[in-house]
């Protein structure tokens, strides 16, 4: 198992002597080596053959050889002692992270129960060509896929991606940290290339895992130091309202892929000859049509509780936020509710044709 020192907010700096021992250690073999070639050194002169003494350049090379050694054990020393110096340094910069808001890349989504409501973090990917559909599936901590969903189509550029929080049965995934992989599609079925995704969230911590330091963030991911593209400061006067202003467009924007897979479903349904067909698809369409309501109820109650945050801070600042998480919950009620008016218009067709949804 990996050795890991864990250095978390307001907590005291320990350091292993694990790699202090491995440079000893070296350094008293070169001293060892060194001692033992001054010994053979001195014994070959002391009992050279006089009549048959050791050539002068026999004893330049062997001084050359010394004076390589030395030169090796200094060079060895100065560069433990680069290293060192680069390991501090680094243990400084991502010390520097905690409390801070980060966009870094990676694929982790975490998963929880707020207020009674599901929450998942902020994903973000980037595609370089336009693509006709597109899916994300959600996996475990171990590799599992435990959801999946088709995304629709999008132009090339960056996109956010917003998980519902359920496993493919329907209920609702246990609370933990996911991944999250999406492929994409042209209209000639070849792939489209997903240059990256990214995540947003706040350092709580930093580990040292075999030498590599990854931050800890709010909700048990992590990230490589290496990995952050963008820093920014948490706003005090703001609170915890901003996040709410961030979850609630999460929310509205799970809200608006719902709508368009419930366009999407419906057209299919109203397209169909067959009433098995219609019926069909404007199931598929009922669902996504609850899938969007589901994420406008999460919306509007995350605003609620920025109104009541915002209104315990009296901050401008605060109200602004509040404002916008505002905005965002009537966006996914507006999405929901033209979704449900895309599978009512399927139903009523597919129903036109003899489908029976009583079944």
């Amino acid at each position: 198992m990996a050795a890991t020192t864990n250095i978390m907010a307001n907590s005291n700096i320990w350091t292993s002597s694990a790699d202090n021992a491995a440079t000893s250690g070296k350094t008293d073999r070169l001293a060892s080596d060194k001692h033992t070639f001054l010994k053979l050194l001195v014994a070959q002169l002391t009992n050279q053959d006089p009549l048959n003494p050791t050539e002068d350049k026999e004893f330049v090379a062997q001084l050359a050889q010394f004076t390589s050694l030395e030169q090796l054990q200094e060079i060895n020393a100065g560069v433990e002692g680069l290293n060192t110096t680069m390991t501090q340094s680094q243990l400084m910069t991502a010390t520097g992270f905690i409390g801070k808001n980060v966009i870094a890349k990676g694929d982790q989504i975490t998963k929880l129960t707020m207020s009674g409501q599901i929450v998942t973090t902020q994903s973000w990917f980037t595609i370089t060509d336009p693509a006709t559909k597109a899916q994300a599936t959600i996996l475990d901590s171990s590799g599992m896929p435990v959801f999946s969903e088709e995304l629709g189509s999008f132009q090339a550029g960056t996109h956010r991606y917003a998980w519902n929080g359920k496993l493919a049965s329907g209920q609702e995934a246990p609370n933990g940290v996911y991944s999250i992989m999406i492929t994409a599609q042209d209209k000639n079925d070849k792939t489209v290339v997903i240059q990256q995704q990214q995540l947003s969230a706040r350092v709580v911590g930093v580990e040292n895992v075999d030498g590599v330091y990854k931050l800890i963030l709010d909700g048990g991911r992590t990230v490589n130091l290496m990995d952050v593209t963008e820093i920014t400061l948490p706003d005090e006067s703001t609170g915890t309202v901003s996040t709410y202003s961030g979850l609630a467009a999460d929310a509205a924007a799970s809200a608006a892929l719902a709508k368009d897979n419930a366009e999407v479903f419906a057209q299919k349904a109203l397209g169909s000859t067959v009433a098995t067909d219609a019926k069909k698809y404007a199931e598929s369409s009922i669902n996504a049509a609850a899938t969007a309501r589901e994420s406008a109820t999460a919306a509007r109650k995350i605003a609620d509780n920025a109104r009541k945050e915002a209104e315990s801070l009296k901050t401008a600042d605060a109200l602004n936020e509040y404002t916008k998480t505002d905005e965002q919950a009537k966006k996914a009620e507006a999405y929901a509710t033209q979704a449900e008016e895309f599978a009512a218009d399927a139903k009523g067709y597919a129903e036109s044709l003899g489908a029976d949804f009583t079944e």
